[in-house]
């Protein structure tokens, strides 16, 4: 029996794993975008579906049980909130939502930026690994501008009103995604002086984050080809 569970879940500890949690994160950016008329309660349990299997991955390849740990409390109030927001929409409950997604995803940068990061052979892998990093910074983001609307209403300017807290929640992924790259196109505006810097510093990390990993790809790559020479 233990064999049964344990294979399924031992390629989330290789490379592979990698390529597998950025697939899950572009199905889940796929489910966030769904057509207006499929309804709220299927695009959250397909949301759920997905968001248990991302955090098995988190906790698979965490390496010590803290972490492991950590990723399934979050989990299980992010999941929770979800479900009691789509029965009660309490502002409460969708504030407690936001800030558990927001942790959720601040951990599973960490876990798997500390994958793509370490040292060892530069696969395609790991590329699509710094990928998912580069997405999830943007859905961290998202969660940040979402709760600062919910605690400061108007803090956001829509050209579309939101009329929901799940359209509202595509709308500042969207507008995270396109802030990160640098291509805001104008339809979605910070007004509060505090998202106003949110956005700059998103900004400025989308800028810096590709920098960084380029830079640090390339010295793995050279520091694998000298341990090759020698």
């Amino acid at each position: 029996m233990r064999s049964f569970v344990t294979k399924p879940l031992s390629i989330w500890s290789t490379d592979r794993g990698l390529g597998i949690i950025l697939a899950l994160i572009i199905a889940d950016l796929l489910v966030e975008n769904l057509p207006e008329n499929i309804g709220e309660f299927e695009e959250m349990s397909i949301s759920i579906v997905l968001s248990l299997f991302l955090v098995m991955g988190a906790a698979t390849v965490a390496t010590n049980r803290l972490t492991t740990w950590m990723a399934a409390s979050i989990a299980a109030i992010t999941v929770g909130a979800c479900w009691l927001n789509y029965l009660t929409s309490a502002r409460w409950v969708a504030i407690v939502e936001v800030i558990a997604s927001l942790l959720f995803y601040t951990l599973f940068i960490f876990v798997v930026s500390k994958e793509v990061f370490s040292p060892g052979k530069v696969t395609k892998y790991k590329i699509e690994g710094s990928i998912a990093v580069f997405i999830l910074i943007a859905m961290a983001w998202a969660q940040l501008f979402h709760l600062a609307e919910l605690l400061v209403p108007g803090s956001m300017h829509f050209s579309t009103t939101p009329t929901s807290f799940s359209s509202m929640r595509r709308d500042l992924v969207y507008f995270a995604l396109t802030t990160l790259t640098t291509s805001g196109y104008g339809d979605i505006v910070p007004v509060s002086r505090a998202v106003r810097i949110l956005a700059a510093l998103e900004a400025f990390v989308g800028v810096l984050y590709p920098s960084i990993l380029i830079g640090r790809l390339v010295s793995l790559e050279l520091d694998n080809e000298d341990r090759d020479k020698g």
